[in-house]
């Protein structure tokens, strides 16, 4: 049987009567799904590119690791920026920002571009 713990600590057999059946709402399970899938390909795509430029980085190859990074910084704010565009509520967080972006952008580029160098 399932234990479950009482406000005082104590481990308690855990019963159906006590504290109802646990519900998942398909809705939420299927939102909690995307995300998760979402963020499992942005995962695979990012090691993709690192094993990618380590097989570059091998003598006789591509002996530009300054370009490859480049392109990884590139291909990463693309697909960003296109998965913004196509799906904003994936983007929590720029709701925060709305009507500041011109400050954000500024803020983030003080940051990033020196970053990039």
């Amino acid at each position: 049987s399932l234990l479950a713990m009482t406000p005082i600590g104590t481990i308690v057999p855990w019963t159906e009567d006590a504290l109802g059946p646990p519900r998942a709402d398909d809705e939420d399970l299927s939102a909690a799904m995307y995300v998760w899938l979402l963020c499992f390909g942005y995962i695979v795509a990012g090691v993709g590119l690192i094993l990618l430029r380590s097989f570059m980085m091998q003598p006789g190859q591509f002996p530009y690791p300054m370009e490859a990074a480049a392109i990884h910084m590139a291909f990463f704010s693309l697909f960003s920026a296109a998965f913004y565009w196509w799906r904003p509520s994936t983007f929590p967080g720029m709701a925060l920002i709305a009507g500041r972006r011109g400050e954000f952008v500024k803020r983030y580029a003080l940051v990033g571009i020196p970053g990039a160098l």
